[in-house]
């Protein structure tokens, strides 16, 4: 009489059940870390296109813009300023997972919307894990809409 033991089949069932659990930690780590730099790079448009509405509709009666700061140390941030830079009506801190690939590291970026037309000179930014291939870029174009893409435009 051949078969299986009930030693057998507990050991196959533990490793069985510690693979599946190792599995199900990668994953989830993976989809929060895709979820993170998709909704940083939302919530950048969103700034983004907050300054385009303030320049369109001539808020203060001046041009409006962000300051994109890659600092070496996280975390990074987007500045929203009226007229220069030196005029900051209000900062936004990216999570501290995530940060600016482009402009790189120690530099900044800055987008002027012009007063009442919105338009800027094009551009890119780029976010997600400076390590990894997890990258975000948010293209912002002289005068159409503010979009993301996951492959370099």
């Amino acid at each position: 009489m051949t078969g299986f033991t009930l030693i057998e089949i507990l050991i196959v069932t533990l490793l069985v059940g510690v693979i599946i659990g190792f599995s199900a930690y990668w994953y989830s780590k993976l989809t929060q870390t895709g979820f993170l730099i998709e909704e940083t790079a939302a919530y950048l448009v969103n700034i983004l296109n907050l300054a385009k509405q303030k320049a369109i509709l001539a808020e203060e009666n001046d041009n409006w813009g962000i300051l994109v700061l890659n600092n070496e140390k996280n975390p990074d941030y987007a500045y929203l300023f009226k007229g220069t830079t030196s005029t900051i009506k209000g900062s936004f801190q990216l999570p501290q997972e995530v940060g600016f690939v482009d402009p790189p590291v120690n530099s900044s970026k800055i987008i002027v919307f012009n007063k009442v037309t919105g338009e800027t000179t094009s551009t890119i930014i780029s976010v997600g894990f400076v390590d990894s291939q997890l990258i975000k870029y948010i293209v912002i174009p002289t005068s159409a809409a503010i979009y993301i893409t996951s492959t370099p435009p």
